[in-house]
């Protein structure tokens, strides 16, 4: 699934419509659409310097849940990179700055459910 991020913290997507979206500081991201809810840490690295370097446009494995908090058994996890992402490994943990891509449309992210 492809979602577009927006400038003005709104996010679109084909399949749930549209929504928005933060940052929680530079650790996670948080996508809510009117049905689903999605929240993940952007992946991270050892910086070298007794320290760690988000790398924010990968992300670990997240959850999704409806927006329904009674709602107990539609939840499930995903994991979220951008488009240009993919050809340099989307799962490894290693730097693909944003000045590397090869896609002219750096908004577009693609969401794999697991």
């Amino acid at each position: 699934m492809y979602i577009e991020l927006e400038e003005d913290q709104k996010v679109s997507s084909s399949h749930y419509g549209d929504g928005w979206w933060t940052t929680i500081y530079d650790e996670g991201i948080l996508l809510k659409f009117p049905d689903k809810h999605f929240y993940t840490y952007f992946m991270y690295a050892d910086n070298g310097e007794g320290g760690y370097d988000s790398v924010c446009d990968k992300t670990l494995v997240g959850w999704y849940q409806p927006s329904d908090p009674k709602d107990h058994e539609n939840w499930g996890c995903f994991f979220a990179y951008k488009d240009y992402v993919k050809d340099h490994g989307a799962k490894d943990i290693s730097y693909t700055e944003t000045w590397d891509a090869t896609s002219e449309d750096t908004n577009v992210t693609k969401i794999e459910f697991l």
